[in-house]
């Protein structure tokens, strides 16, 4: 009898067991949370169900709810072959990341893993919330990363951050009206001027420049697109006198068509010969030239980028996880994972030998253009450690209540308001 009591124990112990068994296995992957819509104040919580004991790497992102579906779907993926690789992704409001990260940081419940602005990688590290990425870097993978993707991302001689892609702001210019005038597309502010009003005498409503003034990274892009200009806006300095122009223009003449959420409409009228130029990120001109690839044109870009969107990640200093936190950022930071963004998202690579030369004259729909390499290997901005102060000036600059002022009264609020206070 004794020893019928003690079969039925043991039997229910082997069950319970392997209950808890399938648990645990069923929890590799990703844990999702998308804060982006979640209203302010509320904290990201660890999912329900997340096995304490496997110690999950925690990342953070801030990007679309599109774009983090895509990196979750990579993540699934990564987690199936690697199932001791528990990983959290919490997807936060891009206006409200950075503060929010900066307190995680402060009490001590900082996470593992973020995908940084390569602009405030800097700041992050002078306050102490990062470890250095030195070692992260395999064997020379460091001198196949682009220039101007890793000098913001060095400071008391070390590199703080893995290039992850970047999403410059471009200039695309319409094929058709270039053409029409035998041109190039223009180098200097002047120049510009004058092959709009050579244009217009033709199609006297002819828009310059489409460009979204609310948009501070647009404004940034436009207002470097230009030489004499370029390191100007890529540190938000004082404007100078063709930039100052090039205000008074945009807020007087531009269209203002969203390359994103009008962009059919924004298509129409280039195709009318109605819009000369469109200033958008590169992502957005892949889309456009998956549905028009013979529309627009960026030429062959040699120039630098005043906005490279470059995005890199880093490691904080409160992680515990650091060996599998390496091993996870060097899966997402290969060159077949970069390549593949490139194919679903449309960033460009961060590594300089996915820009393969064979590749040069494939539609930039299939493959990462080589020409793009030359001006990201020059790095125009010089990395601030009160970068975000700033950036959150020039962002509230454009979305001042002045700006419902007549045009010329607006051009000439922002020049004084910058370069009286803004400016460094």
């Amino acid at each position: 009898m004794a020893r019928r009591i003690y079969l039925l124990m043991m039997l229910g112990l082997f069950t319970i067991c392997g209950l808890l068994l399938v648990q645990v296995l069923g929890q590799s992957g990703a844990s999702v949370i998308d804060m982006e819509d979640a209203p302010r104040g509320i904290e990201p919580q660890m999912m329900a169900g997340a096995v304490e004991a496997a110690s999950p790497i925690r990342v953070a992102v801030a990007m679309d709810k599109s774009e983090f579906q895509y990196w979750v779907e990579v993540n699934d993926r990564i987690g199936e072959e690697y199932p001791d690789l528990q990983v959290t992704m919490t997807n936060f409001n891009e206006d409200e990341a950075n503060d929010a990260w900066v307190k995680s940081s402060q009490i001590g419940e900082a996470f593992d893993i973020i995908l940084l602005d390569n602009h405030l990688v800097r700041e992050f590290a002078v306050q102490g919330y990062l470890l250095p990425a030195d070692d992260i870097y395999a064997r020379d993978s460091l001198e196949d990363q682009l220039k101007a993707l890793t000098d913001p991302l060095r400071w008391n001689g070390s590199i703080w951050g893995i290039p992850a892609d970047s999403d410059p702001m471009i200039i695309a210019w319409s094929r058709e009206l270039l053409r029409d005038t035998l041109q190039e597309p223009p180098a200097t502010w002047e120049s510009f001027i004058d092959l709009v009003n050579e244009l217009r005498l033709s199609n006297p409503s002819l828009k310059g420049v489409n460009v979204l003034p609310n948009d501070a990274k647009q404004m940034t892009g436009w207002l470097g697109s230009f030489k004499g200009s370029i390191e100007a806006a890529a540190n938000l300095s004082n404007f100078n006198d063709a930039m100052k122009h090039q205000i008074q223009y945009t807020l007087t003449e531009a269209s203002t068509l969203d390359p994103e959420n009008q962009m059919y409409e924004l298509i129409r009228e280039v195709k009318n010969g109605n819009i000369f130029s469109v200033v958008m990120p590169w992502s957005q001109y892949k889309r456009i030239s998956r549905e028009e690839p013979h529309l627009l044109s960026v030429g062959f870009a040699t120039a630098p980028i005043a906005w490279n969107g470059g995005r890199s990640f880093v490691v904080t200093s409160e992680s515990s996880q650091l060996q599998r936190a390496r091993q996870w950022i060097n899966m997402m930071t290969s060159s077949s994972r970069q390549m593949e963004r490139y194919t679903e998202i449309g960033k460009l690579p961060a590594r300089n030998s996915v820009y393969a030369k064979q590749y040069a004259s494939e539609p930039i729909v299939s493959r990462p253009p080589n020409w793009m390499v030359e001006p990201l290997q020059k790095p125009v901005y010089i990395p601030d450690p009160r970068w975000s102060e700033r950036w959150n000036s020039w962002v509230n600059l454009w979305h001042s209540p002045k700006l419902a002022l007549t045009e010329l009264e607006q051009a000439e609020y922002i020049i004084r308001e910058w370069n009286g206070a803004g400016g460094k």
